[in-house]
C-alpha cells in the first residue's frame, strides 16, 4: 500500500525531480515517463510507511488555524494592492497600527500552525 501524499513528500525530500505519483507506487518524471524502477526511487519505495501519523497536538493546530484566520475581517478577498492601500489610508495612529499588527500576527500563527504543524507539535510536547 502506498500513501501518495507521503510518497510525494519523501521523494521531494530526497531531491528527486518528478511530476507525479499515485497510490500504486507509480512515479512519473518530468516528461511523463514511469521511473519507479530507478534504484534511488526503489529505495524510497522499500522504506515507505503509508501510515500518516497525526498527533493530537498536530491535529488541533491544523483545526484551529482556519478559526484564527476567520477573525481577520476581509483577509480572504484582499489582494496585495488592497492590503497596501488599506495600510496607507487607514493606519494613521499607533492604535490602528496595533490592530493591523495583531491581525498579521494571527495570520502568521495560523500559517505556521497549518504549514509546520509537525514541528510546532514536537516543540509543545
Amino acid at each position: 500500500m502506498i500513501n501518495a501524499t507521503k510518497l510525494d513528500q519523501e521523494l521531494k525530500v530526497a531531491g528527486i525531480q518528478f511530476s507525479g505519483v499515485n497510490s500504486l507506487g507509480v512515479v512519473w518524471d518530468m516528461e511523463g515517463n514511469e521511473i519507479q524502477d530507478r534504484p534511488d526511487i526503489l529505495v524510497i519505495l522499500q522504506v515507505h510507511d503509508p501510515v500518516d501519523y497525526i498527533t493530537p497536538i498536530r491535529e488541533t493546530l491544523q483545526a484551529e488555524a482556519p478559526m484564527l484566520l476567520r477573525n481577520i475581517p476581509n483577509w480572504v478577498t484582499w489582494d496585495t494592492q488592497q492590503v497596501t492601500d488599506y495600510i496607507n489610508t487607514d493606519v494613521t495612529s499607533l492604535a490602528s497600527a496595533k490592530v493591523v499588527l495583531v491581525a498579521m500576527a494571527r495570520l502568521l500563527v495560523a500559517l505556521r500552525d497549518r504549514a509546520f504543524a509537525e514541528i510546532v507539535a514536537e516543540e509543545r510536547q
